[in-house]
């Protein structure tokens, strides 16, 4: 299964770091963040549980990965246009 996490940034990239050990998964992040998980990868600790976590992430959809099979949508509302 193959997974897009939108709108990645603290819950996003956490959804996106749990299903990366089961699917595969690419976020969608702001640059920072695109780039601190590309580079460094996700490490999380607290409640949530603790580990380091790899998988794709950028600040665009790469059209390889357009047919996905589920897309997760994170964002804030007030980030969004509606």
């Amino acid at each position: 299964m193959r997974i897009v996490v939108l709108g990645a940034g603290a819950v996003g990239l956490t959804v996106a770091a749990k299903l990366s050990r089961v699917a595969g998964v690419h976020a969608v992040a702001r640059k920072r963040h695109a780039g601190a998980v590309r580079e460094r990868g996700f490490l999380m600790t607290g409640i949530r549980g603790e580990g380091a976590y790899r998988f794709s992430c950028s600040e665009d959809l790469p059209d390889a990965w357009r047919d996905a099979d589920c897309y997760i949508i994170a964002a804030k509302s007030t980030d969004t246009g509606a």
